[in-house]
């Protein structure tokens, strides 16, 4: 446990300091970020797990600040907090937090550093965030390294990471993966500073500040999608440059706490547990000590990744639910989908992607390609949520490097009627992945009048898929199943994730890295999906079941194996 040889590697990937090629680092030669100009942030706050909430406060309404068009950094910190909770957990049922949907959540005091690391080659920066509780065990150290899921905010993993680790005594680190909410708005000419809050461009230095637009109309850029990098492929990265910045601060405020004493376990939801698994297959140097991925978005090689099922699930999923029978026993499932699916399959036929206007030929289509009869139990809610295009058109954007007065197929982000006070708390609110709160995404290939208006675009960015730059880019993230050091690794998976089915992601990454003589603990939970947050509306008796706390039972029992190896 946190005994291996931590000797700094100073080499820089060669594309990372001169061209933009989508090949992935060697992993004898990753990336280091380094510290950005900006000034880092340190405060005490009397609780880092909920910003003293507590269990009432994050199930009652977002809380308003006392000056909308001004939001101090606490007010924005406390609406980061409810926003992270009430997206990745359910809140609202008898088991969504386990034990303490009951107990209530712990409170924990300390203190909070924020800083912007720079992606070395790259005008671009990832937050990195550190907990330090005041209970820190510094006779048995620990670091737990949280990545958030989606593309969020620096927050994005607290609901997974605080409660768990903090009252143990562990401190955390996480990272918004270069991602994140910092929304840069052309309207306006503003952007995110360092504590959250909305200014202009030009007066203090912008956690995300994009390329110059010539654009006046109200058009917004995110991070993940428009800083012209494809930053999934630095994910690991990233989390691993958090690691090692996180130690380096607990090195510093404990004196003679040398950084391999400290016991590392790095964790993750769907795009952090891809990160902390690519972290993993990096992780030359020994940083981390054990790792649990909950529902990662990982992709092996040989394995349809998402952008290529997403791309196939937004197309033939609506006229799949045009089958009555099909969709009658769906969560979510109502008229208007049947309806909607139905025009669906005869635009599929008459663009020739289908031989007849059939959900039961959309559903052979949907098969062939490896969707199984799990993946599609929840395909109603993200149909009606539109949760594939919005994927789609954040990600082409990501993978083909595009502005975002650019994006492919005519897409783009605008705020037209989006309040000043709604701009004010987008770093607290936003999910980093528009459209929402007062973000829409603009399809401009939709044709007025149209009886299936996302069609067009749609059929754009699924013929996108098998054109070369995009394969490139997606190469440039798939992982290896292969990792340096022999360590206590946990995947969990919901076996009706319906966004990453296992049977893209856990399932054949686990096998390959099975395969390659890898040793790892793998847990698929029956009547679990992707979105803990539906269960708080999902109508009638059901026994779907919440990810979450499964998240919770496999790091305790990573916590016991390095336990276990520390005694021996």
């Amino acid at each position: 446990m946190a005994l291996r040889s931590r000797t700094h590697i100073n080499a820089f990937c060669a594309a990372l300091m001169a061209t933009l090629v989508l090949t992935a680092c060697s992993p004898q030669d990753r990336p280091r970020l380094a510290p950005s100009s900006s000034a880092t942030l340190t405060k005490a706050h009397p609780d880092l797990i909920s910003a003293g909430l507590a269990l009432d406060g994050l199930r009652g309404s977002l809380p308003s600040p006392n000056e909308p068009l001004s939001p101090s950094a606490n007010e924005l910190r406390e609406m980061a907090f409810h926003t992270q909770f009430n997206s990745l957990a359910a809140l609202n049922t008898e088991d969504g937090l386990g034990a303490m949907t009951r107990q209530g959540l712990p409170e924990v005091a300390g203190i909070e550093i924020m800083t912007l690391r720079r992606l070395p080659g790259y005008d671009h920066d990832a937050r990195a965030l550190l907990q330090i509780p005041e209970n820190f065990r510094i006779e048995r150290p620990c670091l737990v390294v949280a990545p958030a899921s989606g593309s969020r905010g620096v927050y994005g993993a607290v609901p997974l990471a605080a409660p768990w680790a903090l009252p143990k005594g562990c401190a955390v680190v996480y990272s918004d993966k270069a991602a994140g909410t910092d929304y840069f708005d052309h309207a306006t000419e503003t952007g995110v500073q360092l504590n959250g809050q909305r200014v202009t461009a030009g007066k203090i230095e912008l956690a995300f500040a994009p390329a110059h637009s010539s654009e006046t109309a109200p058009l917004v850029a995110t991070g993940h999608a428009h800083s012209q990098i494809n930053v999934e492929r630095f994910w690991g990265d990233i989390t691993l440059d958090a690691a090692h910045w996180g130690l380096g601060q607990l090195e510093r405020r404990f004196e003679g706490l040398a950084p391999d004493r400290v016991t590392v376990i790095a964790t993750g939801l769907s795009n952090g547990g891809n990160a902390v698994l690519q972290a993993l297959e990096a992780d030359q140097e020994g940083i981390i000590d054990a790792v649990v991925s909950v529902m990662p978005n990982i992709t092996p090689p040989d394995v349809a990744h998402l952008y290529e099922y997403a791309a196939t699930a937004a197309l033939y999923q609506p006229c799949l639910l045009a089958d009555v029978e099909f969709a009658a026993g769906l969560p979510f499932a109502n008229p208007l989908l049947i309806g909607a699916g139905r025009i669906r399959c005869q635009s599929l036929a008459e663009a020739g992607l289908l031989n007849e206007a059939s959900p039961q030929e959309a559903g052979q289509v949907l098969n062939e390609f490896g969707f199984d009869q799990d993946s599609l139990s929840f395909s109603a809610a993200i149909v009606a949520l539109d949760i594939w295009r919005i994927v789609l058109a954040n990600y082409a954007s990501a993978y083909l490097m595009t502005p975002a007065d650019a994006m492919p197929c005519g897409y783009r982000f605008e705020a037209p009627e989006a309040s000043p006070a709604e701009k004010q708390s987008w770093w607290a609110t936003a999910s980093g992945s528009p459209p929402g709160q007062g973000v829409v995404l603009i399809d401009t290939m939709m044709a007025e009048n149209a009886t299936d208006p996302h069609f067009a675009g749609l059929q754009c960015l699924y013929e996108l898929k098998d054109e070369g730059q995009l394969q490139e880019a997606l190469a440039a993230t798939r992982a290896r199943a292969r990792w340096p050091h022999d360590i206590p690794v946990y995947i969990v998976h919901g076996q009706h994730d319906a966004l990453i089915p296992a049977t893209f992601s856990s399932r054949p990454y686990v096998a390959q890295a099975r395969a390659n003589g890898m040793s790892v603990e793998y847990q698929e939970v029956a009547g679990a999906q992707h979105f803990d947050a539906f269960l708080n509306v999902l109508p009638g008796d059901h026994d779907w079941a919440p990810i979450l706390p499964q998240g919770w039972t496999a790091l305790d029992r990573a916590w016991s194996a390095l336990q276990a190896e520390a005694r021996d």
